[in-house]
């Protein structure tokens, strides 16, 4: 019985009755294989494979193994996060509406400042040049509030995100400069080899992978780091060794994955969300989600160990190429990209 199959029976074997979106976060591979395995698995049948072992699986409680303090993330808030969180906080409420022709999503707002204290944590955040590619989630204004960056730079392609930032950047006088930037475009010759880091989180087609990537790969100093999230849910163990292999390619070495470390909820608050339901396909294949908090993505840290060159050129690639392959399965079939002119 493979892998997956394997966690199938460990899940079910404390519950046979679970809603798939509460399965899928479970389970580290993505929605073909999961759902392909669903309809062919046969619980009496391993119930018979794992007879001698039936006993003893079922004493472990996979809901309780993990921490329930951290919600598995392994990370907690002390005094000064807990402020910085209470800040960003009410900034995140009212940020921009996330709209599904940039493929956008924001994750929770106690997930970004994790993601912050991770980044301290490695040693990548004081005093550090810091380059964000694409900010749905103001992670850059989480970065400025510590006051520990030296400089923290916005390429963003949504003008509305970039107005916001703004905002906040004069109101609090943050360390923030913006920029609106289409990553297909090359990267501006003033950015490259001047950061500490660059932080990303990817449509997570290949081709979207690589080049944002590539951006922040580009924009390093001799010495430096890189963070983006991806998902099992949408992208392939296929597509992550395809990823790992340009990455180690790039004289890079992936020093950390946090499985599952930040949650995109479904948001009943994204009313230009809603009208595209109909168009993504899993919801049409096994119907909306229940409960919000389903979509989970892991945190990878990269560190540059070889300087080996990279290009820096534009790439002609069609929206729908750039934000779509057959793997995902949750971002909406956008068949009109009219709206990328009025709002980049």
């Amino acid at each position: 019985m493979d892998r997956l199959r394997k966690q199938l029976f460990q899940i079910f074997i404390w519950k046979r009755k679970i809603d798939i979106y509460e399965l899928i976060p479970k389970i580290d591979f993505d929605l073909f294989k999961i759902l392909k395995s669903l309809k062919s698995f046969n619980y009496r049948k391993a119930l018979q494979i794992y007879k001698d072992k039936t006993s003893i699986i079922k004493k472990i409680n996979l809901n309780k193994i993990t921490c329930s303090t951290c919600n598995g993330r392994g990370y907690v808030f002390d005094k000064f996060f807990e402020n910085i969180y209470k800040q960003f906080k009410e900034i995140y409420k009212n940020r921009p509406v996330n709209l599904p022709e940039f493929d956008q999503g924001s994750i929770l707002e106690d997930d970004v400042i994790k993601r912050v204290e991770f980044i301290y944590e490695r040693g990548d955040l004081l005093n550090s040049d810091i380059l964000v590619i694409g900010d749905d989630d103001l992670i850059s204004i989480a970065l400025g509030l510590t006051k520990l960056p030296k400089k923290i730079y916005v390429l963003e392609i949504d003008k509305r995100i970039i107005n916001y930032i703004e905002t906040y950047t004069n109101k609090l006088n943050l360390p923030i400069k913006t920029l609106k930037y289409d990553a297909r475009n090359s990267l501006p010759k003033e950015l490259i080899n001047r950061f500490d880091i660059f932080i990303t989180d990817p449509p997570e087609t290949l081709k979207a992978l690589k080049i944002f990537l590539s951006r922040g790969i580009k924009s390093l100093k001799k010495q430096g780091s890189g963070y983006f999230g991806l998902t099992t849910i949408e992208a392939s163990l296929n597509k992550w060794l395809e990823i790992e292999r340009f990455i180690t390619d790039k004289g890079f070495v992936i020093t950390d994955i946090k499985r599952n470390f930040s949650v995109y909820p479904l948001s009943p608050n994204d009313k230009e969300w809603e009208y595209y339901y109909p168009t993504i396909p899993v919801f049409k294949k096994i119907g909306k989600p229940k409960i919000r908090n389903w979509y989970h993505s892991s945190f990878i840290r990269i560190e540059k160990i070889k300087n080996i060159k990279i290009k820096n050129v534009q790439y002609k690639t069609k929206p729908r190429d750039f934000y779509v392959d057959k793997e995902n399965l949750f971002t909406p079939v956008v068949e009109d990209y009219k709206n990328l002119e009025s709002f980049s």
